[in-house]
């Protein structure tokens, strides 16, 4: 990897970098999958999404996120489904 280029302007007196590199985390998840499955669970009795973020902890963003990613899966599936990715 080669260093990056620095160019600096002549007014203002700043340094400024011509890429930014690229830097991909994998975030932990604080819940499990079955934990997850459980929030949809929920949701889908009838607790209202709002007050379900509230208690578990989480924004309305991600449980949406959540709910396409795991939508209609049980916790059986998504434990074979782990198995099957690792």
């Amino acid at each position: 990897m080669t260093p990056p280029e620095v160019r600096t302007s002549s007014w203002p007196r700043r340094t400024t970098r011509t890429w930014a590199p690229a830097i991909v985390l994998v975030a932990n998840c604080k819940y499990s999958e079955e934990q997850i499955i459980g929030f949809l669970n929920q949701a889908t009795a009838g607790l209202p999404v709002k007050d379900l973020c509230r208690q578990g902890g989480f924004s309305e963003a991600t449980f949406y996120k959540w709910r396409a990613k795991y939508g209609g899966l049980r916790v059986t599936e998504a434990a074979r489904l782990r198995e099957l990715k690792g």
